[in-house]
């Protein structure tokens, strides 16, 4: 059973019918060759909202998005309805959704190389994508192309226009994918676990990204990841995705703070800041606790006092200068 908490508007009532209710989806199915895909998906995305769809490995997260720009296999059946900005997309003219995908709602994918044609320059694939959408001229496109990539920091953007994609690293390459996503100003930004590929560092900085962009641009954004670690860290509201339907969905600290579905519970308990800490005056196994005598040296009241035992004193220094068992090695910034 889904556990789904009141939201501030309601998706059907009159004001979340325009552009300001972003994205509703309302039993959304989906199957192919008779296997249900998605049971009836219900999920609302505002804009200037990252709105996250967790879920493990095969829960439907990303279907859904892809169900959004009509990017579903040929042979999957839909059913339900998916309205962005009042405009109903399940049962829309191929040619409908050709114009909706890249300028009203855009998607970055989880391999940024996937995404970028390998053998044209950034500039020719930031510049053809705004000119076949928007009709700008070549020069403008350019000129627009150049601030796409400042505004998601990517270094000598003037240079990187005239690159390839295999001459950048990953992390700089997501941001490219980013500036694509970006070029025609869209509403709606659906990201399908873009930091998965990127090491830690990396991932932190693309997440700063994404939350610059919605809260500066107001745009929408549903951010797709099995990883509720990075949800707590970005997400103004969390769906928790389970074999094809959103089993809990919330603001982000009710969610994280007071899950009401089990396998909630079961995925916020696995994070690694969930698990207990040791206790303040325990000792991990085969270490020394603080103010014992390591293993091979002498137990203390052993030697008479005032005498020195063997091998305590460092060569050329004197019992008094010698450091006591209670200082940190290496100074006193443990270094």
């Amino acid at each position: 059973m889904s556990t789904v908490r009141t939201q501030t508007t309601s998706p059907t009532s009159p004001g979340a019918q325009g552009r300001d209710a972003g994205l509703v989806i309302e039993g959304l199915r989906l199957s192919i060759g008779g296997t249900t895909i998605l049971d009836g998906v219900d999920l609302q995305a505002p804009p200037g909202q990252v709105t996250g769809l967790a879920g493990e490995s095969g829960s439907g997260k990303t279907m859904t998005g892809m169900a959004v720009l009509g990017l579903q296999p040929t042979q999957a059946r839909v059913a339900g309805s998916i309205r962005f900005g009042g405009t109903e997309l399940v049962g829309a003219s191929t040619r409908s959704l050709a114009r909706l995908r890249g300028s009203r709602i855009a998607m970055i994918f989880q391999d940024p190389t996937a995404s970028l044609h390998p053998m044209l320059s950034v500039k020719a694939q930031l510049t053809d994508h705004m000119r076949h959408h928007l009709g700008v001229s070549r020069a403008e496109a350019t000129r627009r192309a150049l601030e796409l990539l400042r505004q998601v920091r990517v270094p000598d953007p003037e240079g990187a226009l005239q690159r390839y994609p295999h001459q950048f690293s990953g992390g700089q390459l997501q941001r490219i994918a980013i500036a694509s996503a970006l070029a025609c100003e869209p509403e709606l930004l659906i990201a399908d676990e873009p930091t998965t590929a990127l090491d830690v560092t990396v991932q932190a900085g693309i997440l700063r990204l994404l939350r610059r962009l919605c809260d500066d641009l107001g745009i929408g954004i549903v951010l797709i990841t099995h990883d509720l670690g990075v949800m707590s860290a970005l997400a103004d509201n969390i769906a928790v995705m389970r074999h094809g339907r959103v089993v809990e969905h919330g603001s982000r600290y009710d969610v994280i703070r007071h899950p009401q579905h089990d396998y909630t519970r079961s995925l916020i308990d696995s994070l690694p800041e969930h698990q207990e800490p040791a206790p303040a005056e325990s000792t991990p196994p085969g270490s020394t606790p603080p103010g014992s005598t390591p293993p091979g040296s002498t137990p203390p009241g052993s030697t008479p006092p005032g005498s020195t035992p063997p091998g305590s004193t460092p060569p050329g220094s004197t019992p008094a200068e010698s450091t006591p068992t209670s200082h940190t090695e290496g100074g006193p910034d443990g270094r």
